[in-house]
């Protein structure tokens, strides 16, 4: 049953690092710091520029993650993580995150913590533009969601930043897109996110004791309503706000002076900060209804009847675009995803 009672609940934490792959391990003692927020499930998901790897599953964190287990997960220099804290009757392992969405150009892992009260009228407009839903969480939801609209910007930043305008409800989500780690809070600041920083990078977190756990300085909570882009462990956007804001962007370079834009992100700017994005969902350009849906966005009984041997599954592009036949899926590993149930 649907309840739109305020709650903390669920804990994220995201980290990108400058010079160092250990991504998986930092996350892990992150969420080890944010169990209270969390015990029904966890899951880690890293990303080396190229591929992006998740391990989830039902329990504690230290029970998730045995030694074994953890050691599985590669080097890496951007992760994000979550720890379950699911409503009464929700299946926990199906809405363990983070969640990774494959799309037309790439693919995201996002991690929520929140609820979403319109869910149910973004499912149904998602659905009826072909995407296909493989549970009832928020967690999926805003991950198809972020991948639709960055598909239709065509920029990863302006898509976080629409997919957000159309979410209400209390909410704070992080994902990582190749070696970006993106965070965006609801603009009424409802569920807490706050930034940190060492020498080796940024880390988000829900709560600043997992930064100080981890050896992160606690620089500030993130402001309601604001978006933070870190890139290869170097603070390159912050102060974009959402809908209804008079922020603009302010960027940081890497020497810690304000600038106007940034190589290889666009739209961080007042056109980013619009007032409003009333839009109508549609197919984007490229999609083919249905079977380009179908291969756009995480599907566990998918990964789990069609992965190999090793636990390896995933598509090149041109098998997203529909050019591959079903003989072709064991050939694409090259653009893998892993996923451990």
């Amino acid at each position: 049953m649907k309840t739109d009672k305020l709650r903390e609940e669920c804990a994220v934490f995201g980290v990108s690092l400058v010079n160092s792959e250990e991504a998986a391990g930092i996350v892990f003692k992150a969420l080890l710091a944010l169990q209270r927020r969390g015990q029904e499930s966890a899951g880690v998901a890293v990303s080396d520029g190229s591929h992006i790897v998740c391990r989830k599953g039902e329990g504690l964190v230290s029970e998730v993650f045995p030694e074994r287990e953890f050691n599985a997960l590669p080097n890496a220099g951007t992760a994000v993580g979550h720890a379950l804290y699911s409503k009464a009757g929700a299946n926990k392992k199906e809405k363990a995150g983070p969640f990774v969405t494959e799309y037309l150009t790439g693919r995201i892992a996002t991690a929520l913590n929140g609820s979403i009260t319109n869910a149910d009228e973004l499912r149904a407009d998602l659905s009826a533009n072909g995407l296909y839903f493989e549970t009832g969480g928020d967690g999926e939801l805003v991950s198809s969601l972020i991948a639709y609209c960055v598909t239709k910007e065509r920029n990863i930043l302006s898509g976080a930043i629409l997919a957000a305008n159309l979410l209400a409800g209390a909410f704070s989500f992080v994902f990582i897109a190749g070696n970006m780690l993106i965070a965006i809070r609801d603009p009424s600041g409802l569920r807490p996110l706050c930034l940190g920083w060492n020498a080796a990078g940024y880390a988000v977190a829900s709560e600043s004791c997992a930064l100080d756990s981890c050896g992160f300085d606690f620089i500030r909570d993130i402001r309601p309503g604001e978006a933070v882009v870190v890139e290869n462990g170097v603070l390159v956007t912050q102060d974009v706000m959402l809908a209804g804001s008079d922020k603009t962007a302010v960027v940081v370079d890497h020497d810690g002076a304000a600038g106007t834009g940034v190589d290889g992100i666009a739209g961080t700017n007042n056109d980013v900060a619009a007032d409003t994005y009333d839009i109508e969902l549609k197919p984007v350009d490229g999609y083919d209804g249905r079977r380009d849906w179908d291969y756009a966005h995480w599907r566990n009984r998918d990964y789990a009847n069609r992965r190999n041997e090793d636990g390896v599954y995933g598509w090149n592009d041109e098998f997203i675009r529909g050019r591959k036949t079903d003989g072709d899926k064991e050939q694409a590993e090259d653009d893998a995803c892993t996923y451990e149930e």
